[in-house]
């Protein structure tokens, strides 16, 4: 039978560098992942006005030069790392109804100001008879335009107040267009490309943009036996781990913010999306790395501060298709041939704009 999944008639689902896009009013999200190593700034070399270093001490230089530079390095993948072993970690406050601001504080004083002001203009000082009796109007008017001002306020406060209760109200009961609004405004600054496409019940689905693999530092930090620092080639089974946890990372952090700002929502179809790599034609072509199904209680009592991203994945999900291969467990593609709604999910989407620039 297969996986079930879903997509919203009409739906087309675009992919390029810039991030998710479909036709539900989910705009692009951009998103970016992995260490960036910045360039270690040169220093060069200029002797003193007595002529300069020795060339033993030039060197001795140079290795401090090059000691620092691998420091930084190693702190920059350490810190790459970690950050892929967290990005499951994520808090995201959940959703609460939305209250309009108080309406700026109306400057009383200033309108009765302006209101005497006016009244006393052409009325001499000695006339105080007259005057008081124009500073009595100016006080009527004054009082009449702030008592309207405050019943404008609290009437437009109400409206906006009743606008923002219907979209609460229509979030909680899972309007369809209400969540995908909500979901894709909320995935916008996700660093994982992500869009919402499908709403049915209390269940959304959702497909999510995966880095390539080599995102994934090729380099970690270790000493020597003898306690120097190096940095040592990540072989080939711990770079695919360190690859599934990122995307179980990304998976799990869309998934909690899902939930969080979607309260109504008690379950999320997810589909993770890989462009291939080009071919003789320069062609790519989406690959279908995860697909499930999680339920909101099944993430209540997770251990997230221990709890690894891949094992949360596994044990949490009612629904999961994956494949791994070979003694490293490397994340490969799925074959679509016995998973009909899957295929068609992957064949509505266009990653030809991956090749473009």
């Amino acid at each position: 039978m297969g996986f079930s999944v879903r997509v919203a008639k009409g739906v087309r689902i675009s992919a390029s560098s810039r991030g998710v896009r479909t036709s539900v009013r989910a705009g692009p999200v951009s998103y970016s992942v992995g260490s960036s190593r910045r360039g270690s700034s040169r220093s060069s070399y200029r002797g003193g006005a007595t002529g300069g270093s020795t060339r033993a001490s030039y060197a001795a230089s140079q290795r401090q030069l090059r000691e620092a530079a691998k420091l930084e390095q190693a702190q920059e993948l350490r810190q790459a790392f970690e950050r892929i072993l967290n990005l499951h970690r994520q808090e995201f406050p959940g959703a609460s109804r939305p209250v309009v601001s108080p309406p700026p504080a109306l400057d009383e004083s200033a309108v009765r100001q302006r209101h005497e002001a006016a009244a006393l203009q052409g009325i001499g000082i000695f006339k105080r008879s007259e005057r008081a009796a124009a500073k009595e109007r100016a006080a009527a008017s004054a009082q009449q335009e702030i008592d309207v001002e405050r019943v404008r306020q609290a009437a437009e406060q109400d409206s906006l107040q009743a606008e923002l209760d219907e979209c609460w109200r229509a979030l909680n009961a899972n309007d369809p267009e209400a969540v995908l609004d909500t979901l894709a405004d909320a995935f916008e600054d996700n660093e994982a490309a992500a869009a919402p496409v499908n709403v049915e019940g209390d269940e959304v689905t959702l497909v999510m943009l995966a880095p390539p693999q080599d995102v994934i530092p090729e380099r970690y930090p270790t000493y020597t036996d003898a306690g120097n620092l190096t940095l040592k080639k990540l072989p080939k089974a711990d770079r695919s781990s360190f690859y599934k946890q990122l995307i179980c990372g990304h998976l799990l952090a869309t998934l909690r913010e899902t939930f969080a700002v979607a309260p109504g929502i008690r379950a999320t179809r997810a589909v993770v999306l890989r462009s291939s790599a080009p071919d003789a034609y320069g062609n790519v072509r989406p690959e279908l790395l995860i697909a499930g199904r999680w339920q909101r209680q099944a993430f209540e009592g997770v251990r997230w501060s221990t709890a690894d991203a891949v094992v949360v994945v596994n044990d949490t999900a009612t629904e999961l298709v994956l494949n791994q291969k070979g003694s490293a467990k490397e994340l490969t593609p799925v074959v679509l041939n016995k998973e009909p709604e899957l295929a068609n999910l992957v064949g509505i989407v266009d990653f030809a704009e991956l090749t473009e620039g």
